[in-house]
């Protein structure tokens, strides 16, 4: 049968090592998790001043490395429908709107 005191000790040691442990994986925990905010939200900042830049290049711009969607889109709704809207363009019947 151990001593009262030897139980204590033993207590003491596990509590402490716990501790330590504990410790070591919530700040290795709360590491990750800054560095998962970080690149995670970075890009979004940075999108923002690369958005401001940005041009639309044309159809012509992708159609010589994506033929196959290209001819599948033009002529499409999804084509269609990016069209100035004038009396050609509007298929709806809108008078009595």
């Amino acid at each position: 049968m151990a001593s009262p005191w030897g139980q204590r000790i033993r207590g003491a040691i596990k509590q402490r090592t716990l501790g330590v442990a504990q410790s070591d994986c919530t700040n290795g925990l709360t590491r990750l998790v800054l560095l998962g905010h970080l690149l995670f939200l970075s890009p979004l900042f940075n999108a923002n001043a690369l958005a401001e830049d940005a041009t639309f290049l044309g159809n012509d711009a992708c159609a010589g490395c994506h033929e196959s969607q290209v001819k599948d889109w033009t002529g499409s709704h999804h084509d269609l429908a990016m069209q100035e809207a004038s009396a050609e363009t509007v298929l709806g019947d809108f008078d009595n709107a």
